[in-house]
């Protein structure tokens, strides 16, 4: 299973599995979006948005807001920071999953965990199928969108306040970038301010 942006495509695709149906939609000007389809269980379903390894990102945020003692400035701004990603995480710990809600499955393909954006819908007959999943969908694929842009604005933010307190400190652009590039690669920042 595959994260749900994906390279861009000239028509829909849709490929039926053993274990779900995948659907490639085509979007104008930015690639394409990928969800799949899976019975939950006898007439419930699933249109997942699959983050695929990016989702371990959310068991560190999670872990941080399970522990508050470790990270206290953090934790208390996460929900400001990601407020969909919270939305998701909410409906999920009340099980309203219809809204679009966290999930966690064993991809099929790979047989690894991975994170989901689900929104679940029943559905006994092919005619009352074809009438709620592309709403399913659509609500996974636009939280998936939302929780995506406060990553990228989150990071945003992080590294302008890192370039200021390195002009501060004079430090130039060219040694933020170096840093930067460096704890990327090799080192997670979360797991870094949680262990100081």
């Amino acid at each position: 299973m595959e994260f749900f942006i994906g390279p861009p495509v000239a028509t829909e695709q849709v490929r039926k599995t053993t274990h779900y149906l995948e659907v490639i939609t085509p979007v104008q000007g930015a690639g394409s979006v990928v969800y799949y389809i899976n019975e939950v269980h006898d007439d419930t379903w699933a249109a997942c948005a699959c983050w695929g390894r990016s989702g371990l990102a959310f068991d560190m945020i999670f872990s941080v807001v399970e522990h508050p003692e470790k990270a206290p400035k953090i934790a208390a701004g996460l929900r400001d920071s990601y407020p969909s990603l919270f939305l998701a995480y909410d409906n999920a710990m009340s099980e309203q999953y219809g809204a679009g809600a966290l999930a966690q499955f064993i991809d099929p393909d790979d047989m690894n965990r991975k994170w989901f954006v689900a929104s679940m819908f029943r559905a006994h007959d092919v005619a009352s199928f074809d009438e709620k999943m592309p709403a399913a969908a659509n609500r996974a694929i636009l939280l998936s969108c939302q929780i995506s842009m406060e990553f990228e604005t989150a990071a945003a933010e992080t590294q302008e306040v890192t370039r200021v307190a390195a002009q501060a400190n004079g430090i130039t652009a060219g040694d933020v970038r170096a840093a930067v590039g460096a704890l990327t690669r090799g080192l997670d920042w979360l797991d870094i301010l949680m262990n100081q």
